[in-house]
């Protein structure tokens, strides 16, 4: 059975885990929590173990269908609140548009992904600056000449002549930029080892790229009605 039809065969159960309301409408959910703060409503129904997450089941308990796919969401910001009122079906567009409303999206070194710390962070940044402040005072230019010319937006054409210049999206762009200023964090000696290491692996890494990129299909000529 789905669970629209069975959760609402057992919702004295489910009721007898739900608080009265509190002063903002809010009924909690005294049962199981999660580490999020998100009820867990389980029972079995002939044999079968159902797990579902409370507010879920609150939905379904007053009466309403929801669907497998419909992503449910608090209008009262309280993961642990079991009030189908307060509850709201969305897809995931909904979802993040709600988080990133009342701040909740995770940045930085909360953001599951992340790979450095705020320590890290500044630290980067800090020795980017001053890199870029010994350049400016070495060379007697502002600050910002160097950024603009370590961005690329200056000073372009070094390197190669405009026939060898390759137009980069803005993906391709961002890391040439990143890699460039990595490399300029480095002492001169070290920067020229790394550059001339990746010289000399440059023949194979065009060779690989060309291996996995499909050849672009040339067009049949017509055949000549002379001949």
């Amino acid at each position: 059975m789905e669970y629209n039809d069975v959760v609402p065969l057992y919702a004295e159960k489910f009721r007898r885990h739900v608080d009265s309301p509190d002063s903002n409408g809010c009924r909690r959910w005294t049962g199981f929590c999660d580490d999020d703060g998100y009820g867990h409503f389980q029972f079995r129904h002939e044999g079968r173990k159902y797990k579902i997450r409370a507010h879920r089941a609150a939905v379904m308990v007053s009466g309403a269908h929801v669907m497998p796919e419909a992503v449910l969401r608090h209008s009262c910001d309280n993961p642990w609140c079991a009030e189908a009122s307060h509850v709201l079906q969305g897809g995931h567009a909904d979802n993040v548009a709600d988080r990133d409303r009342r701040g909740h999206t995770a940045i930085g070194a909360d953001n599951g992904r992340a790979r450095m710390t705020d320590d890290d962070v500044m630290s980067i940044r800090g020795a980017a600056a001053a890199f870029i402040k010994q350049q400016a005072v070495g060379l007697g230019v502002d600050e910002a000449a160097v950024r603009a010319a370590l961005a690329q937006k200056t000073w372009r054409h070094v390197g190669g002549s405009e026939e060898t210049v390759v137009d980069f999206d803005d993906q391709e762009s961002a890391v040439l930029r990143i890699m460039m200023d990595t490399l300029f964090l480095l002492p001169p000696r070290s920067r020229r080892k790394v550059a001339t290491a990746f010289a000399e692996m440059a023949p194979d890494l065009v060779g690989e790229v060309a291996a996995e990129t499909p050849s672009p299909k040339v067009p049949k000529k017509a055949a000549d009605p002379k001949k």
